[in-house]
């Protein structure tokens, strides 16, 4: 299996959990305006307490591979601090 597949395969897998969690209505996170700046709302401490339960269920279901793949666990320990440093940057601004 190539990674592109693998790739194809995991995007099917959280389409299927977002539909299951959400009912299959996806909510956009942003409304872009016409100079392409997000106009959302600022980020909220619910916000982050959200992703932080996100990030805790799926690397729940991820600990097994997280466990024999010390390459991967790097990768989501990355990817946690980015996505929790991206949504703390735009609530301090």
């Amino acid at each position: 299996m190539s990674l592109k597949d693998e790739i194809a395969a995991l995007r099917e897998v959280f389409n299927a959990r977002e539909q299951r969690v959400t009912g299959g209505a996806r909510q956009p996170d942003s409304q872009l305006s016409s100079d392409g700046q997000g106009s959302a709302a600022p980020p909220t401490r619910n916000d982050a307490e959200a992703l932080l339960e996100a990030m805790n269920s799926t690397l729940d279901e991820l600990s097994v591979d997280l466990d024999r793949f010390p390459r991967l666990t790097a990768l989501a320990a990355f990817g946690c601090g980015l996505a929790l440093g991206l949504l703390i940057g735009r609530n301090s601004r």
